[in-house]
């Protein structure tokens, strides 16, 4: 049965830009371990974090799993967190930070023999028309071939919609290392889709050209 919530703690679960002082006390609830707050946590971005990691993953049976290890990080480390109005931010980094593992991990599998020879799992999808699952399974594959990192980025572009400067602080790297892994990255895959009969009809133009470079305006 879920944790009750304290009336006195009530307020601490309005939104945390709208009034700093109910974000500190939310803060506050989680660093001493409230249940309630735990729970709220939860509530609030567990769909965020499973929605990222699914996209960066693929659609794989431990995504789950892995959502379970960010909530674990998460309150391993919230006594870190000196702005309480960053705390969608804070999970949003440690969920990037678990993403690049999973993905690290996945590829020394690889290389190591410890999985099947790298060969994506069925895509467990909504229903969709044969061509449309193809087309995905080949995205897929196409974006096993990316480094965990460049990968991490090219999600959180073209995927998340993150600006350059919100992704260099996801990564913790700087605009311009982003910049230029992100535009080496782009046409990388670009150039693949476009070597895919399938993906290269598929795939819209618009989506092609986006692919090819950095937009300059952020």
């Amino acid at each position: 049965m879920p944790a009750e919530m304290p009336a006195s703690d009530r307020a601490a679960t309005a939104d945390a830009a709208s009034d700093p002082i109910e974000a500190e006390a939310f803060l506050s609830a989680l660093i001493r371990g409230a249940p309630w707050a735990a729970e709220e946590a939860w509530n609030r971005y567990a769909s965020m974090v499973h929605d990222l990691l699914r996209r960066g993953l693929g659609p794989r049976s431990d995504v789950e799993d892995v959502v379970q290890e960010v909530f674990l990080r998460l309150f391993q480390r919230i006594g870190t967190l000196r702005d309480a109005r960053a705390l969608r931010s804070f999970v949003f980094s440690i969920a990037v930070r678990v993403m690049r593992w999973q993905l690290r991990r996945r590829m020394i599998r690889r290389w190591v023999g410890l999985s099947n020879t790298g060969k994506l799992p069925e895509v467990s999808q909504p229903p969709l028309d044969a061509e449309a699952r193809e087309a995905l399974r080949r995205t897929y594959a196409l974006l096993e071939k990316l480094r965990p990192l460049d990968r991490t980025i090219f999600v959180l572009r073209q995927s998340e919609e993150l600006s350059l400067p919100e992704i260099a602080s996801a990564v913790e790297m700087s605009l311009s290392t982003v910049k230029r892994r992100l535009g080496r990255t782009s046409g990388r895959v670009a150039r693949l889709v476009e070597a895919d009969p399938l993906l290269s009809t598929y795939v819209s133009r618009k989506w092609l050209d986006v692919l090819a470079g950095v937009d300059g305006d952020d």
